[in-house]
């Protein structure tokens, strides 16, 4: 009897819920309804601006082609063409106000682009079957939408009620432990901490099965251990899981730690798009060698007729290269028997190379 009072309870309070709403807003399975601007996205259908030409790379299940959105005069994401490969977890890196939310919200199909096109997984945005396609992908903006003064298991369920129509109890246990709060008792969502009012935004997002996750700013507010436990928790997701995710952050100490592939955007402009595995070269990693005595003269002589000018450095008898330089440089070095004393590795982090990427865009323009 109890069970049935509070799923009618719970029926009440989702029906409150929908009579409340001025407009019918069509839902994905993936995806929680957006009731304000900063609150979570929900997926609406899209309608394509411009034709690709461009060939799809193999396993990329998110890829963009010039998506341009403007308001009025002022153009807020630019001709962003990016890639996400099945089981990335992109770092989407850019200071506040760069466009990184709007470029979400047109993936979404929450505000159409004004020009350009994209695919999710493996269809195209001018297709009818696009909105199907988005259902695979559950997506958490801003600020979530939670229903505060329900527990987590409540909470959940009049979510899926609300959204998906049925959902057994099981199912519900099930993504209570995996997002860590199946041990939250009677505890109000409103009494949550900021972390787990985001694991539980996530749980609502993954009650559909989604094959994309997409998460605007999910550390915003957190203390460290929370930010660490949410590390955690994604890199979980997509071990275990096999999901695909997309973050957005400009924490980048942090998302250097998260993410294996990164797209910079600056001034509504990608400004670059690469992999971790593939960071050391592009971002300027070096190795210092210290000569002493007439070694160090050797040493200049040799680079000299080996590399080329400005690929190194002579200061206070120690020589600074390019890590990728570095084995080669230590054969011949090897070979001509001149020795070294010690070897030191340096290399720039992700804010440093985003600095270095946006100071250098600025002074183009």
């Amino acid at each position: 009897m109890t069970d049935i009072m509070q799923n009618q309870e719970i029926e009440s309070e989702t029906l409150a819920m929908s009579e409340a709403s001025q407009e019918s807003i069509e839902t994905t399975e993936a995806v929680a309804p957006v009731q304000s601007e900063t609150e979570t996205l929900v997926t609406m259908p899209s309608e394509p601006t411009s034709k690709v030409v461009e060939t799809k790379e193999p396993n990329t299940i998110v890829r963009t082609h010039g998506i341009t959105k403007k308001y009025g005069q002022k153009t807020v994401v630019d001709s962003v063409s990016m890639h996400i490969r099945e089981g990335d977890i992109y770092g989407f890196i850019g200071s506040n106000g760069a466009g990184k939310t709007t470029f979400i919200r047109c993936l979404m199909g929450l505000v159409h682009p004004t020009a350009g096109e994209y695919e999710i997984l493996g269809c195209s945005s001018r297709s009818k079957e696009i909105h199907q396609k988005r259902q695979q992908i559950g997506a958490i903006v801003e600020v979530p939408a939670l229903m505060h003064n329900l527990t987590a298991y409540r909470c959940l369920k009049a979510h899926a009620m609300l959204y998906y129509k049925k959902i057994d109890d099981a199912k519900i246990k099930e993504l209570l432990a995996l997002v860590g709060l199946q041990n939250t008792g009677n505890k109000k969502v409103r009494d949550f901490s900021l972390g787990m009012r985001q694991r539980m935004a996530i749980a609502q997002a993954l009650v559909g099965d989604p094959k994309v996750l997409i998460l605007d700013e999910p550390t915003n507010g957190m203390d460290p251990q929370g930010i660490i436990e949410m590390r955690h928790f994604l890199h979980m997701l997509r071990d275990t899981k096999g999901l695909t995710i997309l973050v957005s952050s400009h924490i980048l100490g942090e998302l250097q730690l998260l993410a294996n592939r990164f797209g910079i955007i600056d001034n509504g402009k990608l400004v670059d798009e690469f992999d971790a595995s593939s960071f050391a070269g592009v971002s300027g990693a070096t190795i210092t060698l210290q000569f002493e005595g007439e070694h160090l003269q050797k040493a200049k002589d040799l680079l000299a007729t080996s590399l080329s000018e400005g690929e190194y450095t002579v200061k206070d008898g120690q020589i600074t290269l390019p890590e990728k330089d570095f084995a080669k440089t230590n054969k011949w070095l090897v070979i001509a028997d001149i020795e070294y004393s010690f070897a030191a590795k340096s290399s720039k982090g992700l804010e440093d190379y985003f600095m270095d990427k946006i100071g250098k865009k600025q002074e183009q323009k």
